[in-house]
């Protein structure tokens, strides 16, 4: 017994001293830390051993929080996902820092990025894993998004490009030599200054030397332009922590993986990173924002203190020390409980995704009924009032109920995502094409998801398919660009295309219930022969000709799929009454087209047509396949209906 007892002692006490720091860089070869050290100004000497590992702790100013950032810097060492983790884990035993960045060279994408540019990871296609079918190896990518305060913080970053182009020119120290006879392949390849790109970056333990190898990425990722050996384990390590740790990527573009490889531009894009990350500290890394420790007095205007009485019953006022004590402790309260309600919100607004249905609004509601809303960050309360409108509009179309909580939102947190949610008040109100005109600048990745939807309800899907590939800059697609990408293909009748983008978009979040809907109309209009898929609308289910319906296996077999998809889709509850009917519609669509399930459909038209006469689709569907012999009271009620919405 005294021996187990010794041995848990010995077990859950700390073998190290964990230091709280703001900042972790991680850099794998020496040209990139040599990149680190000199804009930091490190000396190689300053060394600290930790058990056979050497650290280098810093200081940088930090023009935004007006105190100098802590800082330390490692260097791994070698090459790999396994070893980016075992040496992330490692530093972790040691430091606490609110952020880790992982820092140095990487291939690009010829056409896409020049040698030099610095490509800043929006999130990590880690393609290390694989799976095995019919005796082939193929990726099964898993994508590791940046954590949200670490994605505002890199948008809201304003890199002044003139201190950029000076540090670059100072740090580097010399001009890039042209060789004798490649002046034109190098003008055209290698940037002179340069340019910062926002993107997508691949990891596997593959060190590319074929370019082409960018293309088959693409196939996983629409966004990659770029690709490394770190960032998968690196990212997976940050992410295994309880809670996880916040963190970052930034790599200079060195070769494009192919006859332009070689260590002749390592130090080139090691020191433009370099160069980024020490602006990005200077000005962009909000550590409050990571690590929350303190908030304006504003936000806690409901916490306000009251006087005290003495003995003898006259009022005073708390001693100053005492005061900012409590001032202090409400303002760490309220942070805290902020970040809690911001993880609520997530949680919100990802179960609407999932669900579709009016959950996420009275989970909403009962947030502002709570106790602790008045104490929470404007910041907080805006972005749930946001939610809030956005929901409004698309459960009940309620203009005049979201402008009023765009206003308030307004109110907490100024003009910050209010061009987006004034859009989608304006398409409620004037329709796709007003709503579009009033979308002009496009500088985040839900206005551009937004524009791409207007288009779509436009019927421009050949816009669509025209701006998918070069997206503003900064901006990666995400699932809801694909799905909305594969709707377009669609539309322009490429079912195959459409087919392989909305199974990307399934891989990456299968239970989103837009990609699921999505999935399920893409997978309807396979059982159409091409003849009818050509001319046929492809967003509304339209009768069609039994003869022109395949019947093979496969086809009922995908059918079925669908109908079983939109079946499932049909069972929340609150979902809006437009798009309960469209769903029904498209269920009702796949039963009749197929060969086995006439019977069924016939039935299931009427059940739908008894709870609401006018039904558009199934009286479309009913008179077509004469399921039902008399409809004219059906089309009398429907003129009474569309009479009395004009």
């Amino acid at each position: 017994m005294l021996y187990f007892m010794g041995l848990e002692e010995r077990v859950t006490r700390p073998v190290h001293e964990v230091k709280t720091i703001d900042v972790a860089v991680l850099t794998v070869i020496g040209t990139e830390l040599h990149a680190v050290q000199r804009v930091l100004k490190i000396e190689s000497r300053d060394r600290i051993p930790k058990d056979g590992f050497l650290y280098w702790e810093t200081t940088r100013y930090s023009k935004l929080q007006d105190r100098d950032l802590t800082i330390v810097v490692h260097c791994i060492g070698s090459a790999s996902q396994a070893s980016a983790s075992a040496a992330t884990t490692r530093l972790l035993t040691y430091y606490d820092p609110a952020i880790l960045i992982l820092l140095g060279i990487a291939a690009g994408w010829r056409g896409k990025l020049k040698i030099g540019d610095v490509a800043v990871a929006r999130d990590i296609a880690d393609l290390s894993i694989n799976v095995v079918e019919n005796g082939e190896r193929h990726p099964r990518p898993v994508n590791r998004a940046l954590r949200p305060p670490v994605t505002q913080m890199i948008q809201n970053f304003r890199l002044d490009g003139q201190s950029f182009a000076v540090q670059f020119t100072n740090q580097f120290g010399k001009a890039i030599e042209l060789p004798k006879g490649e002046e034109d392949v190098y003008r055209d390849n290698v940037a002179t200054i340069p340019t910062i790109r926002d993107c997508t970056i691949a990891s596997a333990d593959d060190l590319l030397r074929d370019g082409s190898a960018f293309d088959k990425m693409s196939k996983y990722h629409q966004g990659i332009r770029a690709a490394e050996m770190e960032a998968g384990g690196f990212s997976r390590a940050c992410e295994d922590r309880d809670p996880p740790k916040p963190w970052m990527v930034i790599r200079g573009i060195s070769d494009f993986a192919d006859e332009f490889k070689g260590d002749r531009f390592h130090d080139l894009a090691s020191c433009a990173a370099a160069v980024y990350l020490d602006l990005f500290l200077y000005d962009g890394c909000d550590i409050d924002l990571l690590r929350p420790n303190s908030i304006t007095q504003s936000s806690i205007s409901a916490a306000t203190i009251s006087p005290q009485e003495d003995e003898d019953g006259k009022k005073r006022l708390l001693s100053p020390l005492a005061s900012e004590f409590i001032n202090d402790q409400f303002e760490k309260l309220a942070q805290a409980l902020s970040a809690a309600r911001v993880r609520d919100i997530e949680s919100i607004r990802e179960g609407w995704r999932v669900s579709g249905g009016r959950e996420a609004m009275e989970k909403l509601k009962a947030l502002k009924e709570g106790q602790d809303w008045k104490i929470l960050t404007p910041t907080t309360r805006a972005i749930a009032l946001r939610l809030e409108a956005s929901l409004v509009l698309a459960l009940d179309s309620d203009v005049n109920i979201a402008k009023t909580l765009a206003l308030e939102a307004q109110k907490q947190d100024g003009d910050r995502g209010m061009p987006v949610l004034q859009a989608l008040i304006t398409y409620h109100e004037k329709g796709a094409r007003t709503a579009l005109a009033n979308l002009q600048e496009v500088k985040s990745l839900d206005a551009w998801n937004v524009k791409l939807a207007f288009l779509l309800d436009s019927g421009k899907s050949r816009d669509v398919l025209d701006e998918y590939p070069k997206p503003p800059i900064g901006i990666t697609p995400d699932t809801e660009s694909r799905r909305l990408y594969a709707l377009a293909l669609l539309g322009e009748g490429r079912l195959t295309d459409a087919q392989r983008e909305i199974q990307l978009a399934v891989t990456e979040h299968p239970q989103w219930f837009s990609v699921r809907f999505a999935s399920a109309i893409i997978g309807y209009f396979d059982s159409l022969s091409p003849a009818l898929f050509k001319r046929i609308p492809k967003f509304w289910p339209v009768p069609a000709d039994l003869k022109l319906v395949k019947r093979d296996k496969d086809t009922l077999k995908q059918l079925r799929k669908s109908e079983a998809l939109f079946a499932e889709l049909l069972n929340p509850n609150g979902m809006e009454p437009i798009a309960r009917r469209e769903i029904e519609g498209w269920r009702l669509a796949c039963l009749a087209n197929d060969a086995e399930k006439h019977a069924e459909a016939q039935k299931y038209c009427a059940e739908l047509l008894e709870r609401d006469p006018t039904h558009p689709i199934a009286i479309l569907w009913a008179s077509a396949r004469d399921y039902i012999s008399n409809l004219e009271e059906n089309i009398r009620e429907v003129a009474v209906e569309l009479e009395v919405s004009q």
